[in-house]
């Protein structure tokens, strides 16, 4: 008939959904939109689909292989948001009163009362969130929450469990019978086979939750394919599975369908279409096994087509925004870029001009007026925007909208819309230093953790003078995950001068014998970050090793735990430069980072000088360093500055001294010890 779920907009709370999967990524709303108002990540940020699960539901409602038209979702024009609440077992959920809040987010995603574009039509649960056979959350504030979804118009769909054959009673929030249609839940038939049994795990009711009797008792409300269903799988692949987690969004697909069709009707109207149409199974009439019997999508349109006129899905009206290129991809080093946007006309009406807006981290920049683009239908054009300015550091998130002059009745208005997302760096000039003191500055060092797991962090240690705070990958506790990789990149470094040298202390304890150890490793690129090729240090177990006694999740605590690492960058001397420091996972122990320099060699090239007697750090310093004197025989310091001018000059009165010159300028000085039977001239740099 046509319909395609195009325009409407599915909530998948489950484990998560891969974006980036080619048979829904063009319509993860996230492409279009703010992430915040389009992935609820509990366990990560960042939308992923690491637990396979949600993946594969998402695949079912609304994917499309567009290269072979495989229709492995019903609604394959639909497009999606998604969270990753739900986990493997109901021990490992987040609290309910945190559950809770991902449907408060559904009712109003963006934040903005005045819109509704972004909530969704349906809400697809394939979870339960508890195990007890009981009448918990038969009444109560869960119930009044999923009666409030019902009322914002939202359908609400579940499955109905996997506990069949002989299962004692129905779980939560599955067993809640406000109404015929709320909680809607969802049995498992197989649909390979010509008879469509039940699938043998397919929960049976009736609900425990108590009522006035009648179809309010009957569990579940219908039933739809379930078992051996192939759908999407990781981040590019296919596979099958089986479960009510499947047949739940078969139902879903069927109510964006008729959504699309009755866009006016709310979630609780399309819900009983589908209850009262659905084909008879098993015994006659409603039952507890297959409840009214397998879904009929067709059925349902003309039940509703008997009431309401439908809208036709040949209304082709809309333009969008096929691509936008001449962008950052992920890193950008420049503070300008000058986007090249390619617009279609999908409709038979004629653009005559349109309007550009864009707006960076959802503040409006800009509004373009281009009155001369005429847009032929069918036909794509490409437009040269004026250069963009990048205008802050870290995470940019930059939207841009565009809108015909003339009036043009679209049939999508998502799709006018396209987000970019990028890192802009920060540039620094030589002596760069940074001791991680304030943490990680995420405006000018960014993560790249692809398990979304632990990664990247500050960690309190002792042993470094003035550093009580360094960075690290917890590696001790990263198990199962052998060989994973966590990956820090730094800011722009401007390598002006030649002699460049770097230095670094680390601090790791090789805690296994095994043959694999956990390496730390530090590229370089100087593309911008297209390319990291070039790899400076790299070291692992025994070679990485700062110290002997094998101890459990080690954190530093003494100054011999640390060394000081220093590697000279004179071939890459007048470049620009990114640091990307990688760990590697071999279920060994935590990699300590600090005090990272980057300075002239002229300078000293070590962090910690010493002579074996005399110790000066930190170098560079921001100001306060620390003149550490074992050899007793030295009697006065001088400080001088690089034009030979002595800012101080003091008697030894201790053999621990700390001196503060933030006062004075950046630059290089040198400290002059005293003694009788010689001077020791030592450099440091101020930054």
């Amino acid at each position: 008939m046509g319909y395609t779920g195009k325009g409407t907009l599915v909530f998948n709370y489950d484990t998560g959904v891969w974006p980036t999967h080619p048979a829904f990524s063009n319509r993860f709303f996230g492409n279009f939109y703010p992430i915040e108002q389009c992935w609820d990540g509990y366990f990560s940020d960042t939308p992923n689909g690491l637990n396979d699960h949600g993946t594969h539901t998402m695949g079912i409602i609304g994917g499309l292989v567009s290269e072979t038209n495989d229709t492995i979702g019903s609604s394959f024009n639909c497009y999606w948001i998604a969270n990753d609440f739900v986990t493997s077992t109901v021990e490992e959920l987040p609290p309910v009163v945190d559950m809770v809040t991902s449907f408060e987010w559904a009712l109003n995603p963006d934040g903005d009362l005045s819109t509704s574009f972004d909530v969704p039509d349906v809400i697809n649960n394939s979870w339960r969130w508890y195990n007890p056979i009981d009448t918990v959350q038969c009444e109560g504030y869960i119930v009044d929450l999923m009666n409030v979804i019902e009322v914002a118009g939202i359908g609400n769909i579940f499955s109905a469990g996997n506990d069949g054959p002989n299962n004692a009673g129905v779980k939560a929030p599955q067993r809640i019978n406000s109404n015929l249609v709320n909680t809607f839940c969802v049995g498992s038939i197989n649909a390979n086979s010509e008879d469509l049994m039940i699938s043998t795990f397919s929960t049976r009711g009736p609900t425990q939750c108590p009522s006035e009797g009648g179809s309010l008792e009957i569990y579940p409300e219908v039933s739809a394919p379930g078992q051996a269903v192939r759908s999407a799988s990781g981040e590019n692949g296919f596979d099958v599975k089986s479960g009510t987690s499947m047949a739940a969004p078969h139902v879903s697909g069927c109510f964006l369908l008729l959504k699309e069709a009755f866009p006016f009707l709310s979630g609780e109207e399309i819900l009983t279409a589908i209850y009262y149409t659905a084909v008879d199974l098993g015994e006659a009439g409603e039952d507890n096994i297959y409840g009214m019997g397998i879904i009929n999508g067709l059925a349902a349109f003309n039940y509703l087509a008997e009431i309401y006129e439908p809208i036709l899905p040949n209304n082709t009206e809309d333009i969008s925004i096929i691509n936008i290129s001449n962008t950052p991809e992920k890193i950008s080093c420049q503070n300008y870029f000058e986007p090249i946007i390619n617009i279609k006309n999908h409709g038979n009406s004629l653009v005559e001009g349109i309007k550009f807006s864009y707006y960076n981290n959802e503040i409006l920049q800009d509004e373009l007026i281009f009155s001369d683009v005429i847009i032929n239908s069918g036909e794509e054009v490409e437009i040269n925007l004026p250069t963009i300015q990048n205008y802050n550091y870290g995470d940019v998130e930059l939207c841009f909208v565009v809108e015909p002059l003339n009036f043009i009745e679209e049939i999508d208005y998502h799709n006018n819309r396209r987000m970019i997302r990028f890192k802009h760096k920060p540039k620094f000039e030589l002596p760069y230093s940074e001791n991680f003191e304030s943490g990680i500055n995420l405006d000018d060092w960014h993560i790249i953790n692809t398990d979304f797991s632990r990664t990247w962090d500050n960690v309190e240690t002792i042993g470094l003078e003035n550093s009580d705070n360094s960075i690290y990958v917890n590696l001790f506790g990263y198990n199962p995950r052998d060989g994973q990789k966590d990956e820090i990149i730094s800011p722009i470094i401007n390598l002006s001068e030649d002699s460049i040298q770097m230095s670094f202390s680390v601090s790791y304890q090789k805690y296994t014998n095994s043959s694999k150890q956990d390496t730390l490793q530090i590229f370089i690129s100087n593309d911008c970050g297209i390319s990291f090729e070039n790899i400076i240090y790299e070291k692992g177990g025994d070679d990485l090793n700062t110290w002997d006694v094998e101890t459990e999740n080690f954190i530093p605590y003494e100054e011999d735990h640390w060394r000081q690492e220093n590697i000279a960058l004179n071939d890459f001397s007048g470049q620009e430069i990114l640091l990307k420091m990688t760990t590697t996972n071999y279920r060994g122990n935590n990699i300590i980072i600090d005090e990272v320099n980057i300075f002239n060699e002229n300078g000293l090239n070590l962090n910690h000088f010493s002579d074996e007697k005399n110790y000066i750090y930190p170098n560079p310093t921001n100001g306060k360093i620390n003149i550490k004197l074992k050899d007793k025989s030295i009697t006065d310091y001088k400080i001088i500055n690089s034009l030979g001018q002595i800012i101080k000059e003091k008697e030894i009165s201790n053999y621990n001294i700390i001196e503060d010159l933030s006062e004075q300028p950046k630059g290089i000085y040198f400290i002059n010890l005293i003694s009788d039977e010689r001077h020791q001239t030592k450099q440091i740099i101020i930054l």
